[in-house]
């Protein structure tokens, strides 16, 4: 029988979600903790790779396992037992034995944090940006909706990606301004390129404090390069969200 798991994890201590060698990933974790409860080798197939340091509040797993399903309750008080304590199992649902994680979502969702003040008890899950009086907020609205109108985002991605695609379909781009000094950026798209959230995040930060223009964006956004102010923000403030799929 096929199950998606929900999970969520704070990525602080792992090399990502995808299974390394010689490093300890949220996929590998969850793939011991299984071989310990079921006794044998279980393969796990995630909604996405999340980089290191990112976190997710909503993710989903699928995998093969053959479990009444009363035991669904048992099974995922023990995994939790065998869980370490930054990785949280939080339902099984028995879906079709063709469905599948990675290839089936119609959407994801992530959400990036910022904190405008010094607050040591935000720093594991939101970035700290000490120039916060000088950003212009009307910039950054304007980059988001460049963003939501883009269809192509080599720009924004890593180099030596596997992508063999660069376009994607953007279904929301937009930061919230919170009235306790926070910003949350929220980007929807159907699918993702490697690093590209925390590019784009790191661009909108550039162009809202002045050290390039929209024009100059834009220009790189066309031409598919990368500009020398369009850097990568922060890993910890960024969260995988939601993951939509048609029959959920």
């Amino acid at each position: 029988m096929r199950f998606f798991i929900e999970l969520a994890y704070d990525g602080t201590n792992y090399a990502g979600w995808q299974r390394q060698p010689n490093a300890v990933t949220v996929q590998g974790e969850l793939e011991r903790a299984l071989k310990v409860f079921t006794k044998s080798d279980i393969a796990l197939h995630g909604c996405g790779r999340t980089d290191k340091g990112v976190h997710a509040t909503f993710y989903i797993a699928h995998c093969d396992l053959e479990i009444d399903p009363s035991e669904v309750d048992h099974t995922i008080y023990k995994l939790n037992h065998l869980l370490p304590e930054d990785i949280s199992c939080r339902r099984f649902i028995k879906v079709n034995d063709d469905a599948h994680a990675r290839f089936d979502p119609t959407a994801r969702s992530y959400t990036y944090s910022i904190h405008l003040f010094k607050d040591p008890f935000l720093k594991k899950y939101s970035t700290y940006v000490s120039y916060g009086k000088k950003l212009d907020y009307q910039l950054l609205d304007e980059v988001a909706i460049r963003i939501a109108e883009a269809e192509d985002f080599t720009a924004f991605c890593k180099m030596h990606g596997s992508d063999t695609s660069m376009r994607c379909e953007i279904q929301e781009s937009k930061w919230h301004f919170g009235e306790d000094k926070r910003l949350y950026y929220k980007i929807t798209a159907n699918r993702f390129l490697r690093g590209m959230v925390r590019l784009i995040v790191g661009t909108s930060l550039s162009v809202a404090s002045g050290k390039m223009t929209i024009d100059e964006l834009e220009k790189h956004m066309s031409a598919g390069t990368r500009g020398p102010h369009m850097s990568s923000a922060r890993a910890e403030g960024l969260a995988l969200t939601d993951v939509q799929y048609p029959y959920l």
